[in-house]
């Protein structure tokens, strides 16, 4: 029966399991690193979350935020873009010198001229 006052358990501030089997967790997952000569201190940031989310020993979902951090690295995003192009499209006629005038060939080849025949 309680006496009015906390008298078992865990004691204020204490961790409990779960966070001490993660905590140790981590540890050992950075030893496990450290022996296999990938030094923390020296990889970059994505080496790093790399190294996290590929690691079994770790909580998942500290594997699943090092692997969302990671996933811009590594796959490009794909962006969507607003084509502005309003030009329409122009064609450069060259002529031969003394064999047909612009006009004349206007008149013979040019939309309107066609329509005509």
């Amino acid at each position: 029966m309680a006496i009015g006052r906390k008298t078992g358990g865990r004691q204020k501030g204490g961790r409990n399991k779960k966070t001490l089997a993660r905590e140790a967790a981590i540890k050992a997952a950075v030893s496990n690193i450290k022996q296999a000569g990938g030094e923390v201190a020296e990889c970059d940031a994505h080496g790093l979350l790399i190294m996290i989310y590929m690691n079994d020993e770790l909580p998942i979902e500290m594997r699943l935020d090092a692997a969302k951090a990671a996933i811009r690295f590594e796959v490009p995003a794909l962006a969507s873009t607003e084509n502005t192009n309003t030009e329409t499209t122009r064609y450069v006629v060259a002529l031969p010198d003394g064999e047909i005038s612009m006009d004349e060939w206007k008149a013979k080849y040019s939309p309107e001229a066609e329509a005509k025949h």
